[in-house]
């Protein structure tokens, strides 16, 4: 078997684990050709979504209680699935979510109808394993980025991918220029680790959990606005 995304084997581990399934790091990192480290990861990212429901029994582990996902789950958060999941283009069988989730999403845009939908699709999968990893594992990364007017590359350090607007952002600093920025991630056409790893400033962090647009300046500070309106 090739290998998967880690959104892929993360959602594959929860599936099987709810199925009641036992399953051992080591015969998982062979299934999923990966480091028995990276398998660890998943499950401590598990763990911290969903909360402890899994006991471990040596390099073994088995769910006590099932994810119920409609516990989980609101609105936004299916419809940020479903634009995952269309967004890397998955057919039936390729799908990396269960056709209980699927009807989640299907019976949620059933009741919602969401204007705010991805106007591109991401074609290069590589690029977007590349910045998924380094983004999890804080790595800085060298960007090559080309838009019409320009080709340019920098140093990154990646924190976030932001849906914004009907378009996909990479956001983060570019530490070529020791500035904040946000990147189109269609525009970005080469993506290569330099194998360190970057400690997050707070500030930056907290910044892009209020950005609201993509045109938000970092560093400035947040400004009331009132508008008057004429009867």
């Amino acid at each position: 078997m090739s290998q998967k995304s880690s959104l892929y084997r993360t959602i594959e581990i929860l599936k099987d684990l709810n199925n009641g399934k036992k399953l051992c790091i080591t015969n998982l990192a062979t299934v999923y050709e990966v480091s028995d480290r990276t398998i660890r990861r998943d499950f401590e990212l598990i763990r911290e979504l969903f909360g402890d429901f899994v006991t471990k029994e040596g390099e073994c582990y088995r769910a006590y209680r099932r994810v119920l996902l409609e516990d989980v789950l609101s609105a936004t958060d299916l419809m940020t699935l479903a634009n995952i999941v269309n967004l890397f283009g998955m057919t039936d069988k390729q799908s990396v979510v269960s056709d209980k989730t699927k009807g989640l999403i299907k019976t949620s845009l059933e009741v919602y109808d969401f204007k705010s939908r991805p106007f591109e699709n991401m074609q290069n999968r590589d690029i977007l394993k590349k910045l998924e990893h380094s983004i999890r594992f804080k790595k800085e990364i060298k960007i090559l980025y080309i838009t019409e007017r320009i080709k340019t590359q920098r140093r990154f350090h990646p924190y976030k991918i932001l849906f914004l607007n009907e378009n996909f952002y990479l956001v983060g600093e570019n530490v070529s220029k020791g500035c904040f920025e946000f990147l189109r991630i269609s525009m970005i056409k080469e993506v290569v680790s330099t194998k360190k790893v970057f400690y997050p400033h707070r500030d930056m962090s907290s910044f892009i959990t209020r950005i609201q647009t993509p045109f938000a300046a970092f560093g400035k500070e947040d400004m009331v606005v009132r508008l008057r309106v004429d009867k």
